[in-house]
């Protein structure tokens, strides 16, 4: 099997039927070309390899012989000059490749090339320049072909030129000559271009690796984790450079043109209303194209799996154009026919269940464009909020030029409605402005950039009650809206079985994967450990998985404190060594094992980059067996397939988390993970619904797990509903949740209509209708022509629909800022225009330095004490808070580190706060002064909030008197920074805490002389000589009070 046949595209048969399986055989016929492998050493391997230099280090793995019978019948005879040479592209562009042939780009696409030579089709002559616009597939291979072409008349060049859209007059061909010494040109290498794909023919695929020469590493450099073999992986990605992304290149953050240039992206204007768990998010984008050509640009945007985009627009020199959702085909074919015609077009796709991409044609030069995107999107609850998270690509890649503007480039406005009052509005990551009623709120932030995602977390009343919401639409079609809360009686677990799945393929290397894997799973096994202390007997097992499965014990075994450092050893050496990545053979022989210990409470932990062989057999097999062995999923690495570990999880009984890039497992998410894995679990999980007789459609319309105190979302269509009660059987007995919906929860719109039809197209793509792949096609095959009603109906872009607007071209008059302010302004979501913004409060966001790579604890001390002598002390303290996280136990030698870090990073601060607030401002710097002055307010709470947390975190896991002295000395300094830079009631809460702070100090317990109590009497005077009268006052208040 061609491993070509990995890639997820969607290759439609002859017949129409769009293949989502893996059958290879049904997926090769679909490419109408054959290929055959050339053995090794024979003599047409001999004659091909021949083309390679031997300085070239790219190492041959296999080879292909291709033939297309398309090209063979279209291949230009007349021409002459023929040339074998070489094409390179990333991995998961072969499949494409291999179907249609080389295309030019005015088809839309994400071109890699640089376009130095116009629009037509590159090759080279050297194959170490193809390799270069080549990315690594999951099994660190890359791909290369070898084609036939006629150059003819070659027009050779020594300048670029990317206004070409065909050879000049006379030619046939265009040659970038090389530069060498004493001719000189613009081109590193030799390109040849062609702008008709008859004039090449593919010969030959290559199979090949990077062969680059690993650097030596000093035996006595700090090694730790036994990771010698990623440290060199690591350096094999630097060197490689553009191949480190798998399978899932970098994506542009603004319209880019396909020779590669970007149009700057000068403002960001965001409103979102959220009504109780959905909301409806308009992202308003300004580009401006400041090229002297017309362009064609495409710009791909990522958004939750849980978003569905529903409006298109596009203003232009004062005019609007709106977009219609029509059938895929059938808007690619309009957008190609007006991009002709030398119409503007703009063309919205989905392009995978979580990322979009809009192409805009024919944009005029010096034009301004401002795009405005509507979706619609669930909101998730963690830790009793409503979370709304607006992603940082939509408005990360802002014009630098204008950064010095008064005006903010980002706007942010959020109006959020609840059923219930709200109790909080918080921010963890930007400061907002906010006013509010009891039930009503809108958020404002301004920036000059987003280069983080806007956090917002709703906290409500009543957050644990089920709740029910009504809408009707203009055509009297209801939808309804149901979340549950279900809470039933947990019964006690003497023993559990654990089963815990590391995925060992190549793909896991890279991304920060095999690191995340590490980090996860020992966070995973202290967790299971800690459960072991508390009574519960736990067996556990670990499995790796590649081409093949290795089990680290024959048995399971009852965990203890040895046994798990036997087993951390075991994850400190793990290599990503085992090849492929098949998933499903070592689900299945797990399945099998835990079939043998019966009248045991069993689950799965599976850690995975989401990257798997036979994904929908992998799918139908979790299915069949959740309820034998639920199957809990974390998702690791940035090239994570986020989707496909939670479509895993939701099917498998589980839950999932998916860890965001470079960042270290939850161990909090983790140990919810295992409490939720010792519920029991409920069989017959259904839905009644209360209506009026209408035929009611419900998505999901399976429900596999329900978690006690979880909550429970769930959609329905069809007539009015006024009630619905959930079902589900627990050791026999049927146990019931009802919910009925109050007049107050009645709307008109069409929110809840466009999400619940979103979940129903979601659930088609992801169904599984057949174990067999055949029948599985064609049972999909005859749903999607009621896939494709649903998204023409509720006006949303699909797999098969896209948006699609056309308008006549119109010469560009001057540009005028104030029509763009008028279309944002006239977007408006606030419902409390008459009330004014609370005094703004700085709210916690973590420091930019607090957000290390994952490492190893042992390599993050490694770095601080490197930090620390170079006097990186930001550096120095995020490497220390995240040794702590992981390990709160801190030595005597790390602890002065986290100390030392703590006090320069605040310090510097702290006395640049000091001397703006004592000094003499004039007049006219008054305004730059404060500006300064809040955002060392922002950044010394930033740090102390970091630290409180911190210190809250790593309670109970140092003991002894001098370690909790220590603790709350830097508690005390948090409370005195606050303190100075607070005002009103906050100040005196941080004064309090002072006090609080002084009282625990035990100074019997270290000699006078102790560096450490000398220290804290030095900084308690200190901070009673700052705030006296504050602390006066609180202590009188302390001795009245008792």
């Amino acid at each position: 099997e061609i491993q070509l046949m990995k890639d997820d595209l969607t290759i439609g048969e002859e017949a129409g039927v769009a293949v989502y399986g893996d059958d290879t055989d049904l997926k090769y016929r679909t490419l109408k070309c054959e290929i055959s492998e050339i053995p090794e050493n024979s003599e047409q391997w001999n004659n091909i390899v021949k083309f390679f230099p031997s300085t070239s280090n790219l190492k041959i793995r296999k080879l292909f012989e291709i033939s297309r019978d398309s090209e063979n019948s279209t291949y230009a005879n007349k021409i002459s000059n023929e040339k074998m040479l070489f094409h390179g592209s990333k991995f998961s562009n072969w499949m494409g490749i291999l179907s249609h042939g080389l295309l030019l780009p005015n088809v839309p696409e994400n071109r890699t090339d640089l376009g130095m030579l116009g629009k037509g089709i590159y090759f080279g002559s050297d194959p170490t320049t193809s390799a270069r616009y080549c990315y690594p597939g999951k099994l660190g291979t890359s791909l290369m072909s070898i084609h036939s072409v006629k150059l003819g008349n070659v027009h050779h060049v020594k300048k670029k030129d990317s206004s070409l859209t065909a050879a000049p007059a006379g030619f046939d061909s265009v040659h970038g000559t090389k530069s060498i010494p004493g001719n000189f040109t613009e081109f590193q290498d030799d390109e040849y271009v062609i702008y008709s794909p008859n004039q090449q023919m593919l010969k030959f695929l290559v199979e090949f690796e990077h062969d680059f020469k690993m650097p030596n590493l000093n035996n006595n450099s700090f090694v730790s984790f036994n990771l010698k073999d990623e440290i060199e992986e690591e350096e094999f990605d630097r060197k490689v450079g553009e191949i480190s992304m798998l399978d899932e290149p970098i994506e542009p953050s603004s319209l880019m043109t396909s020779s590669g240039i970007q149009l700057p992206l000068v403002g960001v204007t965001i409103k979102a209303a959220m009504m109780d768990m959905v909301a409806k998010v308009v992202v308003m984008q300004h580009f401006h194209n400041d090229s002297f050509n017309q362009v064609e640009a495409k710009y791909n945007f990522p958004l939750d799996e849980m978003s569905a985009v529903c409006g298109f627009e596009a203003f232009i020199n004062g005019k609007r154009v709106v977009g219609k959702v029509k059938e895929k085909t059938q808007a690619h074919q309009e957008y190609a026919e007006a991009i002709q015609q030398g119409k503007r077009a703009y063309l919205l796709d989905q392009e995978k269940p979580d990322q979009f991409s809009l192409t805009v044609g024919n944009l005029p030069p010096g034009a301004h464009v401002l795009i405005k995107i509507t979706y619609v999107t669930e909101l998730l609850v963690e830790n009793d909020d409503i979370v709304l998270n607006i992603p940082t690509l939509l408005a990360s890649n802002l014009k630098s030029n204008l950064m010095d503007s008064e005006d903010a480039q980002v706007s942010i406005e959020i109006s959020v409605e609840s059923a219930h009052d709200i109790k909080s509005i918080k921010c963890p990551t930007h400061d907002i402005l906010l006013k509010k009623t009891e039930t009503k709120a809108t958020v404002q932030v301004e920036l000059f950039n987003l280069k983080r995602s806007f956090v917002l977390l709703v906290s409500t009343d009543q957050i644990h009650e089920p709740k029910m919401w009504v809408e009707v639409d203009e055509n009297s079609h209801y939808a309804s809206m149901v979340s549950f809360y279900p809470k039933f009686q947990l019964e006690s677990v003497n023993q559990v079985e654990v089963t815990i799945i590391l995925d060992r393929s190549a793909s896991i290397r890279d991304g920060g994967g095999l690191h995340g894997l590490k980090i996860a799973a020992a966070t995973l096994v202290n967790q299971l450990e800690k459960l072991s202390q508390n009574g519960t007997a736990v067996f556990v097992n670990i499995l790796g998985f590649g081409s093949s499965q290795v089990y680290l014990f024959e048995d399971h075994l009852k965990l203890n404190f040895n046994l798990k450092n036997v087993i951390y050893k075991h994850i400190d050496t793990l290599t990503p060594s085992l090849g492929g990545t098949d998933l499903y053979n070592a689900l299945r022989c797990a399945y099998e094992i835990s079939r043998r210990s019966a009248g045991i409470s069993k689950s799965a932990f599976l850690i995975t980059d989401g990257h798997v062989d036979r994904s929908d057999q992998t799918l139908n097999l979790i299915s069949a067996n959740f309820k034998l062995m639920p199957l809990f999923v974390m998702g690791i690495g940035s090239n994570c397939n986020k989707h496909f570990v939670r479509h895993m999880a939701k099917i498998g009984g589980g839950t999932c988390q998916v860890c965001a890039p470079k960042m270290i497992p939850s161990g909090n998410k983790i140990q919810k993970m295992i409490r939720q894995a010792m519920q029991p679990s409920l069989t017959n999980v259904s839905i009644r619904w209360e209506n009026s007789g209408q035929e009611v459609v419900q998505t999901p319309s399976q429900i596999q797990t329900v978690f006690s105190e979880e909550p429970l979302l769930v959609f329905a269509f069809g007539g009015r509903t006024d009630g619905a009660t959930l079902t589900a059987s627990q050791n026999g007995q049927e146990i019931s949740w009802k919910v009925h919906c109050p007049e107050l929860a009645f709307s008109r719109g069409n929110l809840i209509h466009r999400i619940a039809a979103r979940n129903m197209i979601k659930e088609w793509s992801d169904g599984n209708f057949s174990e067999n792949s055949v029948e599985h096609i064609l049972q999909k095959k005859t749903k999607q022509s009621f896939i494709i009603e649903i998204s023409l109906k509720f006006n949303l872009a699909s797999e098969f629909t896209s948006f699609i607007a056309i308008e006549d071209p119109t010469p560009i008059g001057k540009y005028d800022p104030e029509f763009f302010k008028k279309v944002q302004l006239e977007e408006s979501v606030d419902q409390l225009e008459t009330m004014g913004y609370e005094e703004p409060v700085a709210q916690y966001t973590t420091p930019d330095f607090f957000n290390v790579p994952v490492l190893p604890r042992s390599e993050y001390i490694v770095m601080a004490r490197v930090a620390h002598t170079a006097q990186r002390y930001e550096d120095m303290a995020g490497y220390m808070i995240a040794a702590t996280l992981e390990n709160g136990a801190l030595l005597v030698d790390e602890r002065n580190l986290l100390e030392i870090s703590f006090e320069n990073i605040l310090k510097s601060r702290v006395e640049a706060y000091r001397r703006i607030e004592s000094s003499q401002i004039p007049k006219d710097q008054v305004e730059t002064c404060q500006k300064f002055k809040s955002r060392l307010s922002r950044e010394i709470s930033q740090i102390c909030q970091g630290f409180l947390n911190l210190i809250e975190n790593s309670k109970g896991s140092s003991v002894g008197d001098e370690h909790n002295m220590v603790m709350s000395l830097l508690k005390l300094k948090c409370s005195r920074s606050m303190a100075l830079i607070s005002h009103g009631e906050q100040k005196k809460n941080y004064v309090s805490e002072i006090v609080k702070n002084f009282s625990l100090f035990n100074f019997d317990s270290l000699p006078p002389t102790h560096p450490l109590r000398i220290r804290t009497f030095l900084e308690i005077s200190d901070a009673f000589r700052v705030f006296q009268l504050e602390i006066q006052l609180e202590i009188l208040s302390f001795h009245f009070s008792t």
